[in-house]
């Protein structure tokens, strides 16, 4: 599920809960225009009560609620689920649709009004016209209905096409998952409603300049193509569920169910349903976090700690590399040129920011490796058209040979305690007064660059 579906389902929230009153209020009117004569009548009531009643359907069926409710799982069905968004790589898709409109007539029925004559034959003229192959017993015309042209807008699609950025190398640096479920926050919780959402990130300034130049190419050949086109970038991870509903105890509360609630929505009562059903819920964001490089493969030390893993009760999980490490190894490798690596610099700004923060646990100490939500590149906007030509922009610096990594990794030690975790999956830690800031700019000669450099085979 997308961004945009996920707001117009937060949307149909909010939607719901206007239309569930105008609901109750349209039933009480038509009731009250049935026993009492209060100037408005009674069909036109009921007319009201269907739109309303056939409206707040639509609200309640495209709720978050209804979405919590299709996908209830537990404990080992979420550990599943995450181990198959951990493994699967991630996909970013451009899509356009190039069209223009035109003016067409069209033809209208004769207007209502018409008297309709009906002509009986005779039969000897009936008998004729079998012989000739033709004629009916009875033939009808329309006077006073004249049937006309009108002319209409309408829009002619001349050229679709969907892309799929191809990439080398992708990670999932999502850290660590741990179910909100504390024993003072789950006093008479039952479940959890955890929202996922997927952030695709590139790992370094190469690879955000070949997906610039990617999209300026795919925008700049089907621009022209006709009049108008809509332009979209979808970035997701295939399989991925935004709204999932988690049993934390061994013993579910009565009535909980999908089939439960279309009941309550079809009385109508879906928003006190809504109600009964959020006072046995905790809630918890979580992203789903990817990095893919076009250049380099990411299975590397620089991200050691980046290892996504799975804490539940007396055990943690952490996945083996071949889960969270794919290669693409169709994909044709090309090794970056100085003037590539002086150009993508202008890019630093939107690759993310890592930390790596230790704290202590039931199993000890564990270092997670957490991206910073830095507005510099989250607040991108995907679906802004691209600049007419990457190739001709940037600084056009002197020789250099240095492929800056941008890897700021900041550690973090003292007293580890964890404290919680917030809306984005960033631990909320207590570190102590011992900070250790290591900025940590890796910096590779063309000689050093077959041992030390993330780069991996290609010409």
């Amino acid at each position: 599920m997308n961004l945009g579906s996920c707001c117009s389902r937060k949307c149909a929230d909010v939607l719901g809960k206007i239309l569930q009153v105008l609901v109750l209020a349209a039933i009480v009117l038509v009731v009250v225009s049935l026993v009492i004569s209060i100037g408005i009548d009674f069909t036109v009531c009921v007319v009201i009560l269907i739109i309303v009643y056939v409206l707040y359907l639509i609200a309640e069926f495209c709720s978050t609620t209804a979405s919590f409710l299709c996908n209830k799982t537990n404990e080992n069905g979420i550990q599943i689920a995450m181990q198959k968004l951990i493994s699967t790589p991630p996909t970013i898709e451009f899509y356009c649709e190039c069209y223009h409109y035109e003016t067409r007539g069209v033809s209208t029925p004769p207007k209502k009004g018409g008297v309709k004559v009906k002509k009986t034959l005779n039969k000897k003229s009936t008998q004729s016209s079998v012989r000739s192959g033709g004629g009916n017993l009875q033939s009808s015309r329309t006077r006073g209905g004249v049937g006309g042209v009108r002319t209409q807008r309408q829009k002619v699609t001349t050229w679709r096409e969907t892309v799929t950025f191809p990439y080398y190398s992708a990670r999932d640096v999502s850290g660590l998952f741990q179910l909100n479920k504390s024993r003072e926050a789950a006093m008479g919780k039952v479940y959890v409603k955890l929202e996922l959402t997927p952030e695709i990130n590139f790992a370094d300034e190469l690879t955000y300049m070949d997906y610039e130049n990617f999209r300026s190419d795919f925008y700049n050949r089907n621009r022209s193509r006709d009049q108008y086109m809509d332009y979209r970038e979808t970035r997701s991870v295939p399989g991925l569920n935004t709204f999932n509903l988690i049993n934390i105890r061994k013993t579910e509360p009565c009535g909980i169910s999908i089939c439960m609630f279309v009941f309550f929505t079809i009385l109508p009562f879906a928003e006190f349903y809504k109600c009964y059903v959020n006072s046995y819920c905790l809630e918890q964001q979580f992203k789903i976090r990817k990095l893919i490089s076009t250049r380099y493969d990411l299975n590397m030390d620089q991200y050691q700690y980046f290892v996504p893993s799975f804490d539940v009760p007396e055990q943690q999980y952490a996945y083996d590399p071949s889960y969270y490490n794919y290669i693409n190894n169709d994909y044709q490798v090309k090794k970056p040129t100085n003037d590539e690596i002086s150009r993508a610099a202008m890019y630093k700004n939107q690759i993310p920011k890592y930390e790596c923060t230790s704290y202590t646990s039931i199993n000890g100490q564990i270092k997670v490796g957490v991206v910073q939500d830095d507005p510099a590149y989250c607040s991108v906007n995907v679906n802004q058209e691209p600049p007419p030509s990457c190739q001709n922009v940037g600084p056009q610096q002197p020789y250099n040979n240095n492929m800056n990594m941008n890897m700021n990794m900041n550690m973090h030690n003292g007293d580890n305690n964890m404290n919680g975790i917030d809306s984005n999956n960033n631990m909320n830690y207590n570190n102590g007064n011992n900070y250790n800031n290591m900025n940590q700019n890796e910096s590779y000669s063309e000689e050093e660059q077959q041992v030390y450099a993330p780069y991996s085979g290609g010409v």
